[in-house]
């Protein structure tokens, strides 16, 4: 029998978007150490760097908004149960995903911070996107 995952309405704290998070860095940074010996012996005969800076960007764009982009979560968020939704429980679309993404960029390791007011920067991200982190359930 299939299982089929239902939303909760139940907001992630900040301690579980850390440790996704840190799943999320270990793994991206894994590959891309992994990567780049392979990257760079496919791209040598091209003899120009920007090939691989645009691999390196490539990457670094893709490894979260991906899969956030196609099932709703990254890889960490998937093993600590928790997803990426828009305001109606759905999966976000694409220009959400990747302003989210710019704004984390651009928010740093402050994401992970609270805020005086009691609301951590990273929910700042999300709430400027309409998108929210809730724990998911599989029922």
């Amino acid at each position: 029998m299939l299982s089929r995952t239902t939303v909760s309405l139940d907001h992630a704290t900040s301690s579980e978007r850390f440790k996704s998070a840190a799943v999320d860095i270990t793994v991206f940074v894994t590959i891309f150490l992994i990567s780049i010996p392979l990257v760079n012996q496919l791209l040598a005969r091209f003899d120009h760097a920007e090939f691989t800076v645009l691999w390196m960007l490539f990457f670094f764009l893709g490894y979260e908004n991906i899969p956030v982009c196609l099932w709703g979560q990254s890889l960490g968020q998937k093993i600590c149960g928790l997803k990426v939704v828009d305001a109606q429980g759905r999966k976000p679309g694409v220009l959400p995903i990747l302003h989210r993404w710019c704004l984390k960029i651009m928010f740093g390791t402050r994401s992970y911070r609270p805020a005086s007011n009691g609301d951590s920067v990273s929910e700042a991200h999300d709430k400027a996107t309409g998108v929210y982190v809730v724990r998911a359930r599989t029922s």
